[in-house]
């Protein structure tokens, strides 16, 4: 009620209310990965499966964008990297470590040995391109 205090008043009416803090989502715990890596058996398509995991959980691009990887899309020697065309019809590099490359490697010398530049790098069985909810079903099957 007191005059001489409205000039503060009206300055603090300006200072914005702090944000509630998003509700924060869980994290996969290091040894719950391991595990999660070590599910698949040692077959052609269980490789397939950890390699699809293991580029997921890296490199965190979305799951549209692991389908259009293709064997010219990777970097693998002096700073290794994945050349991303994603959303928005964006492209951007993300960086991969030295343990997804020697998977990517692996997987490579498997499925794709003659490295052909335009040929899709995972997601295709039979000739048919996989559709989205593939990379959830090998991780359904492996928890």
């Amino acid at each position: 009620m007191d005059i001489s205090l409205q000039s503060i008043a009206l300055s603090a009416s300006h200072v914005p209310f702090l944000k509630e803090p998003k509700k924060e989502k869980q994290i996969i715990q290091d040894e719950d990965m391991k595990a999660l890596l070590a599910a698949p058996p040692d077959t052609q398509k269980g490789n397939r499966d950890r390699m699809i995991m293991i580029l997921l959980y890296d490199t965190a691009i979305r799951i549209a964008e692991l389908l259009e990887l293709k064997i010219a899309s990777l970097k693998l020697k002096s700073v290794p990297s994945i050349h991303i065309h994603g959303k928005g019809d964006k492209e951007r590099s993300v960086s991969i470590t030295d343990a997804t490359v020697s998977h990517l490697k692996k997987y490579l010398r498997q499925f794709h040995p003659e490295m052909l530049p335009d040929q899709p790098l995972i997601l295709y069985e039979n000739q048919r391109k996989y559709c989205s909810n593939v990379p959830w079903k090998c991780l359904k099957n492996h928890q």
